[in-house]
Parts: structure tokens; C-alpha cells; sequence
């Protein structure tokens, strides 16, 4: 059963606060991840075009996870409280994102790495989020939260982990706009395994933040089920 949480995003994603900007990336790494996998997931056959798009979803999966995970390594630096919060709730969380923040090192995917670190920002970027830069109308996110305040934003938890979405997070991030050989079976699979654990953290971090916001602010909280079993299974409430 899907189940919508809707609200104001100005109300429930306050720009003035930290958490509300860290939790929004988190959606949007979240929204990118899911699709991506979803997308190579799709791709059958051994067409030609079926080689190009295994190629291209892939370059933008492991680019998008290096990005995501080079967020994640210096936003956690930066707001130790604010992670810690978000933490506290899952210890599952928390084991998973230290796996996600050493996974470079012990990927497949390393030997990609050189390679994106000069091509990613070209794919995939998330905003830095810094208060010097918030308060002085330089940050990103501050920006683009700002912008779409008076939207009226939704989350969509599906049936199964993969299938939940943000849409404010993707109202959100229209405010940020103003070759390789084909990857092996091994690296495609060392991808999914990944993003697996960046899908987890972020999707478990950002219920963090909505499971205690006020019901006139998110409505009902038995309409914001949390953190999502292991296996892409159903949602469970926070603290299962």
C-alpha cells in the first residue's frame, strides 16, 4: 500500500534549519539512487543500445553514489549534532553509513574513482551545506528550500524500499538548476550492493527528521512510516 505524507515544505523544511537542509539532500540522494538502479534494472537484452544505456545508467550510478558519498563524509564532519540526532534512532542506520563511508576503499568501483573525480560534477551534485554560505545567501540549498517554500510537497512511501520517492525533494532541486568500457556484471552488482546502504541511510536519516515534526506540520505520524527493511521489504515504523 503506498501511503502519502503531505505538507507544506516552507512549514515541514525549514531553511533556517540545518537538519531540514541535510535531511532534503539526504532525499534527493535517496530519489537518484532508487531511480538509477531502477533504470539499469530495466535495461534487457544484448542490443547494441542495450550496451549504451548499461553504460551510460552505470556511469551515472557510480557517479552519483562517489558524489553522495562524498556529501555524506564531509556533512557528517560538519554537523556532528545534527547527524547524531538524526542517528540516535537506528543503530542499523548507523552501521550502514559507516559501511557506506569506508566503501571506497574496498570497492570494485575504486578503480573508477580517478576517473570521477574529474567527471562527476558534470553528472551529479549535491549542495554543500554550510552556514557561512546560508547566512550569507551563498549556500545552495538555503536557496532552493527558500524558493520553494510555498509548494505544497509530498512524500510517497511505496510498498516496497525501493519504490519509496520524495517529490519535494524534486520540487526542490528544479531550485538548483540558474567513455569508459561497458561495466562488468561484477561492477554493476557491486553498485547495487552500495547503493543498497547509501538508499538505507538516507531514506532512515530523513524519517528521523519527519517522525518528529509536529502533526499540524506533517499530519498523523501513522502516516510516516520509517525505516525500511533491509531487503527492500515493506516500511516499518520507526523504532521495529
Amino acid at each position: 500500500m503506498t501511503i502519502r505524507n503531505t505538507f507544506q515544505i516552507g512549514e515541514a523544511f525549514r531553511a533556517e534549519e540545518p537538519s531540514a537542509r541535510i535531511a532534503t539532500v539526504l532525499a534527493m540522494i535517496s530519489n537518484d539512487t532508487n531511480r538509477i538502479v531502477a533504470l539499469l534494472d530495466q535495461v534487457k537484452g544484448e542490443t547494441d543500445e542495450a550496451h549504451a544505456l548499461r553504460m551510460m545508467f552505470f556511469r551515472y550510478g557510480a557517479a552519483s553514489y562517489f558524489e553522495a558519498v562524498d556529501w555524506l563524509q564531509n556533512a557528517k564532519r560538519d554537523w556532528p549534532d545534527e547527524f547524531e540526532s538524526l542517528l540516535k534512532y537506528s543503530d542499523e542506520a548507523r552501521e550502514r553509513l559507516d559501511r557506506v563511508l569506508s566503501s571506497s576503499k574496498r570497492s570494485p568501483l575504486h578503480a573508477l574513482a580517478s576517473w570521477l573525480k574529474d567527471h562527476r560534477n558534470v553528472m551529479f551534485h549535491y549542495p554543500i551545506v554550510n552556514e557561512g554560505r546560508a547566512t550569507s545567501g551563498r549556500e545552495e540549498i538555503t536557496g532552493a528550500l527558500q524558493r520553494a517554500s510555498r509548494h505544497t510537497g509530498e512524500i510517497v512511501y511505496g510498498e516496497n524500499f525501493g519504490d519509496t520517492r520524495y517529490p519535494f525533494a524534486d520540487q526542490v532541486a528544479r531550485y538548483l538548476l540558474p567513455g569508459e568500457d561497458e561495466p562488468s556484471r561484477r561492477d554493476i552488482r557491486a553498485l547495487a550492493d552500495f547503493t543498497t546502504d547509501l538508499v538505507f541511510v538516507a531514506q532512515a536519516l530523513v524519517s528521523a527528521y519527519v517522525a518528529v515534526l509536529p502533526d499540524r506540520v506533517a499530519g498523523p505520524s501513522h502516516q510516516r512510516p520509517v525505516i525500511i527493511a533491509m531487503d527492500r521489504g515493506p516500511a516499518a515504523p520507526l523504532g521495529e
